[in-house]
């Protein structure tokens, strides 16, 4: 929907956040957020993209590799012994896929994952829009 009306959607993660965001023309937008809403409310987390997320996850971190910035970061997270910095800081293929899980667990526990995880209480949502409030809250 949001391509074929001219908008586009992205996400990015880094240590501590994942930000998704969306942007579509104005005259498309309540119904570009409800359906741009509907990946919280009910993702489709399909098994057989599991591969293709794996494959980009993995492109961004080969194209990470070269940054000083990317490097400097490891560095804190080689050195930060009891934070959440020294638990995860990148995802690549080898991470994304444990020799002990196939795809049938991991899918299991990533749906797990997003049931404890994935709640209103633990997310904001900021709007930018022309639209009047009254439109935005309707």
């Amino acid at each position: 929907f949001n391509r074929k009306y001219g908008g586009f959607d992205n996400a990015s993660t880094d240590c501590e956040t994942t930000l998704f965001y969306f942007e579509i023309p104005r005259k498309n937008l309540l119904e570009g957020l409800d359906r741009f809403a509907q990946f919280f409310i009910a993702p489709l987390m399909k098994k057989d993209s599991m591969q293709r997320e794996r494959e980009a996850v993995d492109s961004e971190f080969d194209m990470a590799l070269p940054s000083d910035y990317n490097r400097i970061a490891q560095i804190y997270g080689g050195i930060a012994k009891d934070h959440p910095m020294a638990k995860f800081m990148w995802g690549n293929t080898k991470s994304l896929c444990p020799d002990n899980m196939d795809d049938e667990t991991i899918h299991k526990r990533l749906h797990e994952f997003r049931l404890r995880h994935y709640s209103s209480q633990y997310m904001t949502l900021c709007l930018q829009s022309q639209h009047d409030l009254d439109t935005l809250q309707g």
